[in-house]
């Protein structure tokens, strides 16, 4: 579209080799007068006689030209063209009633009643006709040249009109979305399973909400899932990447299991087992309910069988394995790694367990009557319907004989069974059971960790014991003895002795207040106790009830005298009637009113702190508590910096301190705030003086600030509210300013104009959002451009560092010139406006010539040297291989070879080929028979096979090879998927058609053969093809179609014919037989 600015100038500066300056002009004529305001600017000269002149503005300045003799200047083209100078019109031709128009206008634009493609220029008083460009017509009420059709004078395509290419929102679902290229929109339909993703792709989704599955596989790796929209379908994950796949026909997707199952896909129901079969060949399948159960399909009919006790159906294989039959999980990994021996309970019966044997699962039930307590590896007396662990009082119900078990709760308590009674033992304090013989041994009874080997190659003598600061083990030969050192005793390490200390921290107190300061103390282990330590000499008192101490406040809290956790502030006043006022229980700068049981939470202004003691707010330091209420003690009246927060002060009164804040963004700088950082205190009102161009800097403290450089000048601007600066691109964007988290792109545009903002993580500088009717659409800006800041238009730029050269021809109003980072594209510049332009491929900008010449994108080296003293020829392309170098009279051009193709230098040909790999694929078909094989990697493509040679085919578009019936069908080349049952177009080709031999559509050493409404594809023997006249395979060339004399009428029938041509069915030899055919053995 055109820019009105440009218009309104009607300004494009072209300097070619046919313009040559000159002064000549009639006298009346004042150049300068006629550029009086105008910048820049080429315009045709105002007298229509000089047609051959043209007048060049510059800074208000201008200058007059003359094209050379020949040549006149053409106003719409803005170049001197091939024209005859006594041709100009004496006086011009601009129509009366458009001089009228523009009479008093000094300079303006308006519609052209006669051509909505045109428009009125009018230039101090004089009128010139103008031309939009094609397929543009002038909108006067935007003034600017816009699509449209100039017949109807309508503007153009409504979904992509203004929009840049790229991928938007279908109105009608989002199973569909409209791709808009040059302004013209397409419509494009996502495959069954697939949503439109927002950025011109197919993702998987659910159709009816348009909610996509991106996050469904989350890392995961072979794992499927449910499709959120069609059961007939599932995600298949491998790691981020996902794909729909389709179940088999009459089959739903059964998540537990990770397979098909038969069902109904419209009402998502399975098939009842004893339909499950019908329709189906023989073999197993998986129960549509249960996985530890299958069915076994005999001619159709169904029996439903169990798997054995512990195990489900592995429904690939398909045979059972132990298994989850809750979760359909396997188990046969869970004892790699294991010892012999070890014991792992069953996931759905707890009276069961596994048997760890060489890596291997076993599954042993338990003991009538009990269940498994693994951390005990031992069953234990309980019920098999509930898992629950019996009560020890019927532990040992029905047992007669002497039985010893673990506690079913407790690992330092065993079961007694005698004659059918209990009896509850418990260990020895600090000792726990051994698991398997149900032996006390030292331990930890909440951890139930054992210490039994903790002296083992230890040498006699005394340690810690590894929890219990009052206990110590005593190593004798290897073995643990237990001791216990007397009350209010702890153990101490480095003396090996038990000496006078804190059980619950195992300080020691022998010596607690001696060389301490009088004053309130905590007490080492009771948190509502606190003690005064009055010349060295310790007394100890209580809080009131259900207060604890808080020793920085010297001051009793809320809290319990338990946990010694301060209560919830919610809690603080919770049966306290007050007024009461408490410190806040974690913050010095915060206070707890309580008033009727309801509670307040009051903060000190910034800089102050609560005074201990007194509950009151004084200056001073809020991470360390300390008090500054005695700063102006001497000082005069005046402004003090506040010693620990640099945007407060102290205002010092007659003695007494007062605090008080600057304003957001600002610090206290003697006597007044200034521009700085309130964390480093640093002074920024002098960052922006060696910075002349104006600049955005992001303020260190608060997100929605910001410093403009203007000038040198600093100054401290404020986002606009519910927008944070977004410092690389150097704009406010949709944000919150307490956390600084941007807005995901989904909510940015909620209230938001037609706007543009950047994302809000930005990885590269080439993207942006753009809001239009509060819905956020994703854009990125074409190769060899970023995104410039600030502005957020797409300019000239590298992509690697983000530079951008958006004044890059400046000073050049029209030449081509190199992109300074690609040397595949280059700059046009057209009124000092880069536009960036691509070389075709295989080719790089020289900016010497300033044309594309044949080159390396990569190497940026021409390859003028290649062909240089060289014969006509071919050579291999130095950076792609399915590019070649065409060498003519020492000229090189660039040749692309087909799809599926890339260059051999040996044969100087194009062979089959990978062009992202460049593997040649030219020897598949050695020892193959003549045929179709897979191009790998790619289904739309196909390797045709003839007597040992290789040649590339691609099929049809929307269509890839079903190899096995050597034929391209509609299908998916993304997913490989067909359209529909591969069979069905196959078994068609026959039906219905009489026996006999027919053309193969492909290739013409291949034919079709018809028996009894069958299709079979069958291959002529080596060196003939087939003959639609014959009906049968005859001589011929199979490279060129075209069949041989086929001699005299003979033949005679060997054995090895059939074997030949790999088929059933052959044509008789003898052509007078042609009534007869071979038949192969079955």
């Amino acid at each position: 579209m055109s820019n009105p600015a440009l218009l309104a100038a009607a300004a494009v500066a072209v300097t070619l080799a046919l313009i040559s300056p000159s002064v000549a002009t009639r006298a009346n004529f004042d150049p300068d007068e006629f550029c009086r305001g105008i910048n820049a600017g080429i315009f045709p000269h105002p007298d229509g006689s000089l047609c051959f002149q043209y007048v060049s503005c510059l800074f208000g300045e201008g200058f007059v030209y003359e094209c050379n003799e020949g040549f006149v200047f053409d106003a719409d083209k803005f170049v001197c063209v091939p024209g005859d100078w006594a041709e100009c019109e004496e006086g011009g031709t601009v129509d009366p009633e458009l001089e009228r128009i523009c009479a008093d206008v000094s300079l303006g634009v308006f519609e052209y009643e006669r051509d909505c493609g045109m428009f009125l220029f009018c230039n101090r008083g004089e009128a010139q006709v103008m031309e939009c460009d094609a397929n543009e017509i002038w909108v006067q009420e935007r003034g600017v040249c816009a699509v449209g059709s100039r017949d109807t004078c309508e503007e153009g395509d409504l979904f992509c009109m203004g929009r840049p290419d790229g991928a938007i929102e279908h109105p009608d679902g989002c199973h569909l979305f409209i791709e808009c290229r040059n302004q013209i929109h397409t419509v494009v339909t996502c495959s069954r399973g697939y949503v439109f993703d927002g950025q011109g792709g197919c993702v998987v989704g659910h159709s009816e909400t348009c909610e996509t599955s991106q996050d469904l596989c989350d890392g995961d790796q072979g794992v499927m899932h449910p499709h959120p929209e069609f059961c007939d379908l599932f995600v298949e994950c491998d790691g981020s990447y996902m794909r729909a796949v389709s179940c088999g026909i009459n089959e739903i997707f059964r998540y537990d299991i990770q397979f098909c199952v038969p069902g109904n896909p419209d009402t998502c129901i399975p098939s009842r087992p004893e339909v499950a079969c019908e329709g189906r060949p023989d073999g197993i399948i998986p129960h549509p309910d249960e996985c530890n159960m299958f069915i076994v399909c005999t001619n159709g009919v169904s029996s439903s069988h169990n798997c054995p006790h512990g195990e489900i159906l592995r429904p690939e294989l398909p045979f059972c394995v132990a298994g989850d039959s809750e979760t359909c999980e396997f188990l046969d990994g869970v004892c790699v790694g294991r010892p012999d021996g070890f014991v792992i309970e069953h996931p759905n019966y707890c009276g069961s367990f596994i048997w760890c044997q060489g890596g291997q699962v076993q599954i042993h039930p338990c003991p009538a009557g009990e269940i498994l307590r693994e951390d005990m590896q031992f069953c234990v007396p309980g019920d098999l319907n509930t898992c629950e662990f019996s009560p020890v009082e019927n532990m040992c119900d029905g047992r007669m004989e002497d039985l010893r078990f673990p506690h079913p709760d407790r690992c330092d308590q065993v079961v007694i069974c005698s004659g059918g009674s209990h009896s509850v033992q418990s260990c020895p304090p600090y000792t726990i059971v051994q698991p398997g013989s149900i032996q006390c041994v030292p331990g930890n009874p909440e951890s139930c960790d054992l210490y039994t080997d903790m002296c083992i190659g230890r040498p006699d003598g005394v340690i810690p014991h590894p929890s219990r600061c009052h206990l110590f083990i005593n190593c004798q030969s290897g073995q643990v003895q237990l001791q216990s050192c007397p009350d209010g005793h702890i153990f101490d390490s480095s003396d090996s002795q038990c000496v006078p200390g804190n059980v619950e921290t195992c300080d020691h107190l022998d010596e607690y207040c001696v060389g301490k300061e009088d004053g309130v103390i905590s007490h080492p282990n009771r948190c509502d106790l606190f003690m005064i330590c009055a010349g060295g000499v310790t007394t100890v008192h209580p809080c009131p009830t259900g207060e604890i101490l808080r020793p920085d406040m010297q001051f009793c809290v809320p809290g319990n005298s338990v946990t010694c956790q301060f209560d919830p502030v919610e809690q603080m006043c919770n049966g306290r009637e007050g007024p009461l006022v408490f410190p806040h229980p974690y913050d010095c700068s915060l206070l707890v009113r309580c008033q009727g049981g309801q509670y307040t939470i009051e903060s000190c202004q910034d800089g102050a702190v609560v005074q201990p003691g007194r509950i009151t707010c004084v200056a001073g330091n809020r991470d360390t508590c300390e008090l500054y209420n005695d700063r102006c003690v001497g000082i005069p009246d005046d402004r003090i910096p506040h010693p620990s927060e640099c945007h407060v002060f102290l205002q010092c009164n007659g003695g007494a301190t007062n605090v008080q804040s600057c304003p957001r963004g600002t610090i206290f700088q003697g006597p007044s705030c200034v521009v700085g950082d309130r964390e480093s205190c640093e002074l920024l009102d002098q960052t922006c003086e060696p910075i002349r161009d104006p600049t955005i800097l992001e303020h260190p403290n608060f997100c929605d600030l910001y410093i403009e450089c203007r000038d040198g000048t600093t100054t401290l601007r404020t986002c606009s509210p519910g927008l944070i600066l977004h410092p690389n691109m150097q704009v406010c964007s949709p944000g919150d300013s307490h956390s600084c988290n941007f807005r995901e792109i989904e909510d940015m545009c909620v209230g938001q104009p037609l706007i543009r903002f950047p994302p809000p993580s930005q990885t590269q500088c080439s993207e942006y959002v753009t809001c239009s009717g509060g819905t956020p659409t994703v854009n990125s800006c074409r190769d060899g451009t970023v995104l410039r800041p600030r502005f957020l238009d797409c300019v000239a730029g590298n992509e690697q560092t983000c530079a951008n050269f958006a004044h890059i021809c400046l000073f050049r109003p029209n030449e081509y010139i190199a992109h300074p980072a690609r040397c595949d594209m280059f700059i046009s510049c057209v009124s000092e406006i880069p536009n960036v332009v691509d070389c075709p491929a295989g080719h790089i900008f020289n900016s010497f010539t300033r044309t594309c010449v044949p080159g390396d994108a990569q190497t940026c080296e021409t390859f003028d040297n290649l062909c240089r003293g060289s014969p006509n020829g071919v050579l291999p392309h130095p950076g792609s291989c399915n590019m070649f170098i065409r060498c003519i009279e020492s000229n090189a051009m660039v040749d692309s070879c087909p799809v599926g193709n890339i260059f051999h230098q040996a044969s100087g040909d194009c062979v089959p080929g990978n062009a992202q790999t460049c593997n040649l694929y030219n020897d598949r078909c050695s020892n193959q028979p003549n045929g179709v094989i897979e191009f790998p990697g790619r289904c739309d493509l196909f390797i045709a096979c003839h007597e040992g040679t290789s040649t590339a085919h691609q099929c049809p578009s929307g269509e890839i090879l079903n190899v096995d019936i050597q034929f391209c069908m509609p299908g998916n080349p993304q997913t490989c998927e067909f359209d529909q049952d591969p069979e069905d177009p196959v078994l068609s080709i026959c039906q219905g058609r009489e026996d006999g031999q027919f053309v193969h559509p492909f290739f013409c050493y291949q034919f079709i053969q018809c028996l009894g409404g069958q299709t079979i594809i069958g291959t002529c023997p080596a060196g003939q093809i087939f003959v639609p006249s014959l009906g049968r395979c005859a001589a011929g060339d199979a490279t060129t179609c075209e069949a041989e004399d086929s001699g005299p009428p003979g033949g005679e029938v060997t054995d090895d014919l059939c074997t030949r041509t790999g088929i059933y069915n052959v044509a008789h030899p003898n052509l007078d037989l042609c009534w007869m055919y071979v038949r192969g053995p079955e």
